[in-house]
Order: structure tokens, then sequence, then C-alpha cells
């Protein structure tokens, strides 16, 4: 599992990091920090733009207020005419983008 990550102003949508040796993606469990330990480490690699743009990362799939307004006009069209229609239109809608 890789973070999703999200440069304004240039990606419109989220993007999961590449599973890529570049990116060198990891996670351990190395100890309870109250005994010691480092706690959860999570580490990876990614190039950051040098021209006042933003980077965002997240860990889970990022879905927003305005994602959700997307997908609920077609969604309650769909309801009211076909109930069956609608629920496969959303799960697809949700499949294909994230």
């Amino acid at each position: 599992y890789t973070p999703w990550f999200r440069t304004l102003p240039y990606d419109k949508r989220w993007r999961r990091l590449p599973d890529t040796p570049e990116a060198d993606f990891s996670y351990h469990w190395g100890g309870d920090k109250a005994e010691g330990g480092t706690g959860f480490v999570i580490r990876w690699r990614h190039r950051l733009r040098r021209d006042g743009s933003t980077t965002y990362f997240a860990f889970c799939a990022p879905f927003g207020y305005t994602d959700c307004q997307e997908l609920l006009g077609p969604l309650e069209s769909a309801l009211a005419t076909e109930p069956d229609r609608g629920m496969r239109l959303l799960s697809d809608a949700i499949q294909d983008d994230w």
C-alpha cells in the first residue's frame, strides 16, 4: 500500500505513489516510544517541484466534498428512475477514479 499524492496546480486528481524502487516506500513498527522504540515509521521518496507548487500526501483514498457532489447528481438521477442502475453507476465511478 502506498500513499496518494497530488501537486497543485498541476494535478487535478490524486494518484498513488508508484510502487517502484525509486519511491523506496517502506514501513515498520519499531516498538513503543515509551519503551525507547521508534514507533510506527513510514518512509518514501518523491521528487518535489521547485516552482512554488504544493504537493499533498494522503494515507487513504482522498474523497472530499467536491468529489462527493460530482457523484451525487448522476446518482440521484439514476436512483430516481432505476435504483439498481444507480448503485452500479456509483460503484463504477468510485472504482474508475480511485
